[in-house]
């Protein structure tokens, strides 16, 4: 009885230290997000006098490639996509 206490007591510890380890990771992917959205609208305003919504994101893992895309539309005409890729350890348009 006493070791399937222990076990137990084992597998809390286990499940809460790893949701802390995801939750971590995801405040980087938001501090990501965030930089590259800015990005992201600058480089719209910038080359094609557009402001732009980004409405998804999806961030490679960096052993693939560091690069986060961002997808959205132009601001007030949701039918006009855009599409955006940018490194994510130096913020450039890739």
């Amino acid at each position: 009885m006493k070791k399937v206490l222990y076990v137990l007591i084992f597998i809390i510890i286990l499940i809460f230290g790893g949701c802390s380890l995801l939750n971590a990771e995801s405040a980087l992917d938001k501090a990501i997000v965030k930089q590259a959205t800015q990005v992201g609208v600058d480089y719209y305003h910038e080359q094609y006098a557009t402001d732009v919504v980004f409405t998804s994101h999806q961030i490679m893992p960096s052993y693939i490639s560091n690069t986060i895309f961002l997808h959205g539309h132009v601001k007030g005409e949701k039918d006009n996509l855009i599409f955006i890729s940018i490194d994510y350890e130096t913020y450039e348009i890739t």
